[in-house]
């Protein structure tokens, strides 16, 4: 069974200040990753990442982007809370 996600508004304008100063093939990969995290997140996110100082709390790295999110198993959804750019 699936997972509802939901993006805050917070992650939403992290993911807007990144698109507007990164390049083009940079944007092609932060449409990856935001792509692969989405499914992930929504078919099994206690498989992805790693956990924080509260276990539904999660940190994922995915591509150029980290991700921080939330798990609630009783209503079954994850709230993405924020997103960055990281370079390897």
């Amino acid at each position: 069974m699936s997972y509802r996600l939901i993006w805050a508004e917070r992650a939403y304008d992290d993911l807007a200040d990144i698109w507007v100063v990164v390049d083009v093939f940079t944007r092609d990969r932060i449409e990856a990753a935001i792509t692969h995290l989405n499914a992930e997140l929504q078919n099994d996110p206690w498989q992805v990442g790693e956990s924080r100082s509260i276990a539904s709390r999660r940190m994922s790295f995915v591509g150029p982007i980290g991700a921080v999110f939330r798990i609630n198993d009783t209503t079954r959804t994850v709230r993405v809370n924020h997103i960055w750019r990281y370079r390897k």
